[in-house]
């Protein structure tokens, strides 16, 4: 009798133990936004790609609570942040609160381990390409018991290859074709934030090779955003006939990181011609409408005509 009244006693404080805890979870609702396709885990913190935890309390009460995040690289946990080093954090009683990526996964409270090589990615602040998870959930200051349940976004990280297309490699162009010469490049897949690409050309002098030309200074250097292509404008440095210069392009992220493997493109090299074609004759005699007939040489010993 006395065993069955306290079973049922301690049953009954369990079940008002749980109905309390469940009842101050159901108080805390998270909602986790992020589209992000990037290696850098600066973009996951800031800019269009951003990651935002949106908190809201339903209850009564003021709350405090600190965040927990884990990140999963092809099914397997590789980041997780350090609760004791996370902040607290208090939600207004009927308040809403929004937390950036930069506060509930700040560099120095997150610990790498696993299929990660630490310091690759603290060093270039990059993640491998691959399939990411992102989970993040709300605990107890005081015991870091769960106050919600996770909420995971799925995304693919992707590497980015940046393919030079026109003007093609060792085209020659006219002077006219010069003036506005059009410069194109493709990015594969295509980048969901906001990318500057900066052109840069160099004049390769006599006696050296494309690679030795481009750790020179620059005669054109041109930057757009969001686009994968740019005509050269009578406002910059003429593109001399009978002259060589090789170009390549840089892509780079809101941070100035380099969304690519390699820090720059393919170099293309093209040729500006000497502005004319036909026969000697011609350049010799352009307004020439009769026959001229020469003997002998030249003074530079080009045939005569």
């Amino acid at each position: 009798m006395h065993t069955h009244y306290n079973i049922r006693c301690v049953l009954i404080l369990v079940f008002s133990m749980l109905g309390c805890a469940l009842y101050a979870q159901s108080d805390l609702k998270v909602n986790l936004s992020f589209t992000s396709n990037s290696q850098f885990i600066s973009d996951w913190k800031s800019g269009r790609q951003a990651a935002m935890l949106t908190i809201i309390n339903t209850g009564k009460s003021d709350r405090d609570f600190k965040v927990e995040t884990e990140l999963y690289y092809e099914g397997t946990l590789v980041a997780k942040t350090d609760v004791n080093k996370m902040p607290v954090t208090t939600v207004n009683a009927g308040g809403t609160l929004r937390v950036s990526a930069e506060e509930f996964y700040p560099v120095n409270a997150v610990n790498y381990y696993g299929k990660f090589n630490v310091n690759d990615v603290i060093t270039s602040g990059k993640v491998p390409p691959g399939l990411f998870q992102f989970c993040t959930k709300l605990v107890d200051v005081k015991t870091g018991s769960d106050l919600t349940v996770a909420q995971c976004k799925t995304f693919n990280v992707t590497e980015y290859t940046l393919t030079v297309v026109s003007p093609v490699n060792t085209a020659t162009v006219t002077p006219t074709e010069a003036h506005t010469l059009n410069f194109q490049w493709v990015t594969a897949p295509a980048y969901q934030g906001i990318v500057e690409y900066e052109v840069k050309g160099f004049e390769i002098f006599a006696g050296q090779t494309y690679a030795e030309a481009v750790n020179g200074s620059p005669v054109f250097d041109i930057t757009v955003k969001n686009r994968q292509s740019v005509r050269y404008t009578p406002d910059l440095v003429p593109l001399e006939p009978g002259k060589r210069y090789a170009w390549y392009i840089t892509a780079t992220n809101e941070n100035g990181q380099s969304i690519t493997e390699k820090e720059r493109s393919e170099t293309f090299v093209f040729s500006v011609a000497n502005g004319f074609s036909g026969t000697q004759k011609d350049i010799l005699y352009p307004n020439a409408n009769v026959s001229i007939a020469c003997h002998g040489h030249l003074n530079d010993g080009t045939p005569g005509y």
